[in-house]
C-alpha cells in the first residue's frame, strides 16, 4: 500500500461513528504496517528526507484521529501522540509543523480517548498530555517559534473542558492533596505508583480545583485575590476563561458524587455552581446546567429543595426542559410520595396549556413524564396505587386522542402509552397492598382480586394490540427483540398480579398466560416462577394447586432439556413446588414428595439454601405422616453440624414433632424446644427472633393440648407456659399461647384440683387475666376458662368487667360472650367463635 492509499484509508476510517471498535484495530494496524516499511526503507539511518518525514507525520495525525474514537485504544494513541512530539516538530517548514506536528487538536483527542476510557488512571494520564502540550506551548514561545505553531501548540478552552470531563467521570472518597509528575505510559513500572496519589481524589473536587483555577486565572467570577487550593498542578495559559461548558460539566460531576455517596455536600456545591452561572453576566445556564443541579438534589433527598428551584426555573429561564421535569419525578417517586410526582406532572401540564400557542419555548409533559409518575405510584404500594396509575393512563388517552383531533396552531402532545406505559401500569396493581384479613367479609371481593383482575386482562389485552402494530412498523430485528422484551415484562406484571392473588382462578389464569407467552413471544425462568407462585397461593380447593404445580415444573425440566431457553429450573423454582406441596393438605403424596424434590436438587447439582431446607421442613411438619418428624429433625441436625440453622429451622423441627402422632412426641419437641432457646441466646434476639420463638413454645402447647398422656401434657404445658410468662418479656405471649394454655388445662386438669389454692389453677386465673389486659380475651378462651375455673372464680370475673351482679346471678354462665366484656378486653382478639 502507498503512503497516499495509508492516509486516505485511515481518514475514512476516521470518519466512521459506527463499529468504533473495528475500526481502530484496523487503524492500528495498518499505522504499525507503515511504520515498519518506513523503518525498513530509511534504514535507521539519520538522513530522513523530507517527504519520508512527512508521510509519517500524516500517517501519526491520521491513526491518532482514528483510535481517539475507540477509548480502550487511548494508550496506543498517546504512545503515536510521543512519537509526534519526539519526531514531528522539525519538519521542513511552518505551514507543515502546523498541520502535520504535535497540536492541540491530537492532543485534545488523545485526552478525550483517556477520559471516556473509564480506566482507573484515565484522568490522570489526560492531566499528564495536557501538562506536557503546555510546556511544548512554553518551550516554542522561550524559543521565539514562529506564531503559528505557538498558535497550534496553545492549550485551548475544549482541552481543559477534556480534562474537566476526565475528571469528572471519576468518583472517589479520599482526600490527598498531591498530585504526581508526568510519567511516560511505555514506563509500565511507574503507572501504578504515578496514579495513587492522583486517583484517590475525587473526580469532583479535582474538577472544581480546575475551574476555579482557571476562573481565579481569568478574573472572572472570583471573589477573592487569593490563589484557590491547587488539587490540580495544571498552569492556566492566558486567555482562557471560564465557559458553559466547563461549568456544565463540573456541575456533571458533583451530581455523580452525590449519586455514589449520598453526600449533601456534593450537591451543595452542584447548586451553588448553578447560581454562579445564573449570575453570570457572560454566561447563562443550559439544558444540562438545570439538569445536573435537579438531579445532585434528588439524589441525596433533597427533593423539596429541587422542586422549589425548578420553580424558579419556570420564572426566571426562557426554556425548563422536559428531562428537567422528569428528573424531579424521579426523585419523588425514590421517595415514595407519588402524590408530590404528580402534582409536579400537574402543573407541568397546566402550564403548557396556559401558554400553548403562545410560547413555543414551554416544552408539553412527554410520556417519559407521565411513566415517571406511573413508576412512582407502582413502587408507592399504597391501596389507591393501581387506581391512580389507571387514572393517569386514561388521562394520557384523552390527551392524545384530543391533540389528534385538533386542527388548530397549538402544538399537538404525543402522549400515546407506550409499552412501558404499559408495563408500568400493571406493576402497580402487581404491587398494591391486598386488604388484611380483618376485613375479609366486607372486603371479600376486593381481597380476591375479581375486579382488579378484570381490569389486568383488560390492559394485557391493550398492551398485545400495541405490541402488534409496533411490531409490524419496527424496522430491524434489534427493534423487534426489544418489542419482544417489553411485551414479556408485561405478560409477567400480569401473572405476577395472579400470583398475588389468593382465590382458586390465580393459578388457572397464570398459566393460561404462560401457554400464551410461549407460543408468542417466548416465556423465561421468571414467567414460570410467577406461575408456580400463583398455584401456591391458590386454595387447595382449587384444582389440586400442588399437582399442577409439579407438572409445571416437568414441563420445565423437558423443555430445558431440549433447548436452552431459560426455563431451566432453579432453586426458586424448586421452593416454590415445596410451598404448593406445603399448602395442599395431600397427607398421603407432600412429605414423599418433599423428600424426593431434595434429592432431585442433588441430582441436578443444585445446592439448597436455608429457604429450600425451610420449605421442606414445612411440608413434612404440616403433613404429619410415620417418620416425618424424624426426616424434618435429622435436616435440622444436618444444618447443625454445618453451623447454619436459624431460629425457623427448630421452630418447624418442634412443628413437626408437636404435630406427628408418634409416642414420644411431646419429649422430642420439648428437646428441641430447649435447643432452640441455647441457640436463641446466640442471636440478636430481635422482634422477629422473639416471635419465632414464641410460636415454638405455642406448638409445643397446642400438642400438649392434644396430648392422649394427661399427666406428661399437663406438666410440659406448665413448665412451657411458665418460661415464656417469666422470661421478662423476651418472649410476649399472644392470644394462642393464652389459648393453647388454658385448653391443655381444660383437657387435662382433674376436677378435683380446681380449686383457688391449686397452684395451676392459679396460673390459670393469671393467664386469663393477662389475655384480658391484652385485650385477647375471644369466646372460645372464655369457654375454657368457664371450665377450668370454680363457678364463683369466674362470677367474680364478669363482676370486674361492670356486669349487673343481679344478671350475673339470673344468667346462666354458658350464655355470657366476649361481646359481653369491655372492649379493652377483646380489641385484639382473633378468634371469636366458641367450640361446639
Amino acid at each position: 500500500m502507498q503512503w497516499r492509499q495509508a492516509e486516505e484509508c485511515l481518514d475514512a476510517l476516521g470518519r466512521f461513528e459506527v463499529e468504533v471498535e473495528e475500526n481502530a484495530a484496523w487503524g492500528l494496524k495498518l499505522y504499525r504496517s507503515m511504520m515498519d516499511r518506513h523503518d525498513q526503507t530509511e534504514g535507521g539511518s539519520n538522513n530522513i528526507n523530507s517527504s519520508s518525514h512527512s508521510n509519517t507525520a500524516v500517517i501519526r495525525c491520521g491513526a491518532i484521529a482514528v483510535l481517539s474514537k475507540d477509548p480502550q485504544m487511548a494508550l496506543e494513541a498517546e504512545k503515536i501522540w510521543h512519537a509526534m512530539v519526539e519526531h514531528d516538530l522539525d519538519l521542513k517548514n511552518v505551514a507543515q509543523v502546523c498541520k502535520l506536528g504535535p497540536n492541540v487538536i491530537c492532543a485534545t483527542a488523545c485526552m478525550a480517548a483517556h477520559a471516556k476510557s473509564n480506566a482507573p488512571h484515565g484522568a490522570t494520564r489526560a492531566l499528564e498530555l495536557l501538562q506536557q502540550l503546555t510546556q511544548l506551548y512554553h518551550t516554542h514561545v522561550h524559543s521565539n517559534a514562529p506564531q503559528p505553531i505557538q498558535n497550534a501548540l496553545r492549550p485551548n478552552a475544549v482541552a481543559y473542558e477534556t480534562l474537566l470531563d476526565a475528571f469528572s467521570r471519576r468518583v472517589s472518597m479520599a482526600d490527598p492533596t498531591t498530585i504526581i509528575p508526568p510519567t511516560n505510559p511505555d514506563d509500565n513500572n511507574n503507572t501504578d505508583n504515578a496514579n495513587d496519589a492522583n486517583d484517590a481524589i475525587p473526580g469532583a473536587m479535582m474538577a472544581q480545583s480546575l475551574l476555579d483555577q482557571i476562573k481565579f486565572a481569568a478574573g472572572d467570577g472570583t471573589t477573592n485575590d487569593e490563589m484557590p487550593s491547587r488539587k490540580c498542578e495544571i498552569e492556566i495559559v492566558p486567555g482562557i476563561r471560564p465557559t458553559v461548558k466547563m461549568y456544565n460539566i463540573v456541575m456533571a460531576a458533583w451530581a455523580r458524587q452525590a449519586r455514589a455517596t449520598r453526600d449533601p455536600a456534593a450537591a451543595q456545591q452542584a447548586e451553588q455552581l448553578y447560581h454562579e452561572l445564573k449570575q453570570s453576566e457572560r454566561l447563562e445556564p443550559t439544558q444540562v446546567s438545570q439538569t445536573s443541579v435537579l438531579s445532585a438534589l434528588c439524589s441525596v433527598g433533597q427533593v423539596d429543595r429541587a422542586t422549589q428551584l425548578l420553580m424558579e426555573m419556570e420564572q426566571e429561564l426562557e426554556f425548563v426542559t422536559e428531562h428537567s421535569y422528569t428528573t424531579v419525578l424521579h426523585g419523588w417517586a425514590t421517595l415514595g410520595k407519588p402524590q408530590d410526582a404528580h402534582h409536579i406532572l400537574v402543573r407541568q401540564l397546566h402550564r403548557y396549556e396556559q401558554h400553548a400557542g403562545q410560547d413555543h419555548t414551554i416544552q408539553p409533559p412527554s410520556v417519559h413524564s407521565f411513566n415517571a409518575v406511573l413508576h412512582a405510584w407502582a413502587k408507592s404500594r399504597q391501596t389507591d396505587a393501581a387506581q391512580k396509575a389507571c387514572e393517569i393512563l386514561t388521562l394520557m388517552k384523552k390527551i392524545s386522542q384530543t391533540s389528534d383531533e385538533e386542527e388548530t396552531g397549538k402544538r399537538t402532545i404525543s402522549l400515546a402509552p407506550d409499552l412501558i406505559t404499559y408495563n408500568t401500569v400493571l406493576d402497580a396493581f402487581r404491587s398494591t397492598t391486598t386488604p388484611s384479613k380483618t376485613t375479609h367479609r366486607q372486603n371479600r371481593a376486593a381481597l380476591l382480586g375479581e375486579e382488579d383482575d378484570t381490569m389486568v386482562e383488560t390492559l394485557l389485552e391493550d398492551m398485545k394490540a400495541l405490541y402488534q402494530r409496533e411490531k409490524e412498523s419496527a424496522t430491524s430485528l434489534e427493534q423487534r427483540t426489544k418489542l419482544e422484551e417489553q411485551m414479556r415484562i408485561g405478560f409477567n406484571s400480569a401473572i405476577n398480579v395472579f400470583a398475588s392473588r389468593q382465590n382458586q382462578y390465580s393459578g388457572d389464569k397464570a398459566e393460561r398466560l404462560l401457554i400464551e407467552m410461549e407460543e408468542s413471544v417466548g416465556a423465561d425462568l421468571i414467567s414460570y416462577n410467577a406461575t408456580l407462585k400463583a398455584w401456591a397461593k391458590s386454595p387447595p380447593r382449587s384444582g389440586r394447586p400442588s399437582q399442577r404445580a409439579e407438572a409445571l415444573l416437568k414441563r420445565m425440566l423437558r423443555s430445558s432439556n431440549h433447548a436452552n431457553n431459560g426455563s431451566t429450573p432453579d432453586l426458586t423454582t424448586y421452593n416454590t413446588v415445596l410451598d404448593c406441596w406445603a399448602r395442599s393438605g395431600d397427607r398421603k403424596d407432600a412429605g414423599r414428595k418433599a423428600v424426593a424434590l431434595l434429592q432431585h436438587l442433588k441430582d441436578v447439582n443444585l445446592v439448597p439454601n436455608l429457604i429450600t431446607y425451610h420449605s421442606a421442613m414445612n411440608v413434612l411438619a404440616k403433613h404429619a405422616t410415620p417418620g416425618s418428624a424424624e426426616r424434618a429433625e435429622s435436616i435440622l441436625i444436618q444444618l447443625e453440624q454445618h453451623g447454619t440453622p436459624a431460629l425457623l429451622t427448630y421452630c418447624l423441627a418442634v412443628q413437626a414433632w408437636s404435630y406427628s402422632a408418634e409416642e414420644d412426641r411431646l419429649r422430642r419437641a420439648r428437646h428441641v424446644l430447649d435447643r432452640m432457646r441455647e441457640f436463641f441466646q446466640t442471636q440478636r434476639k430481635s422482634q422477629q427472633d422473639r416471635n419465632v420463638l414464641r410460636n415454638a413454645h405455642n406448638s409445643l402447647l397446642g400438642a400438649c393440648a392434644q396430648s392422649q398422656n394427661p399427666k406428661e401434657g399437663l406438666e410440659l404445658a406448665v413448665e412451657a407456659f411458665s418460661h415464656v410468662v417469666n422470661s421478662n418479656g423476651v418472649i410476649e405471649a399472644d392470644e394462642s399461647t393464652f389459648l393453647k394454655f388454658l385448653q391443655a388445662c381444660y383437657h387435662h386438669l382433674p376436677a378435683t384440683q380446681r380449686d383457688p389454692n391449686d397452684a395451676i389453677y392459679a396460673l390459670c386465673t393469671d393467664a386469663f387475666r393477662q389475655a384480658c389486659r391484652q385485650g385477647m380475651v375471644s369466646d372460645e378462651m372464655m369457654h375454657y376458662f368457664r371450665h377450668v375455673a370454680p363457678p364463683d372464680t369466674f362470677r367474680a370475673m364478669l363482676q370486674s368487667a361492670g356486669l349487673p351482679r343481679t344478671q350475673i346471678d339470673s344468667t346462666p354462665l354458658t350464655s355470657f360472650r366476649a361481646e359481653n366484656l369491655p372492649k379493652e378486653w377483646t380489641q385484639h382478639a382473633n378468634w371469636k367463635r366458641a367450640p361446639r
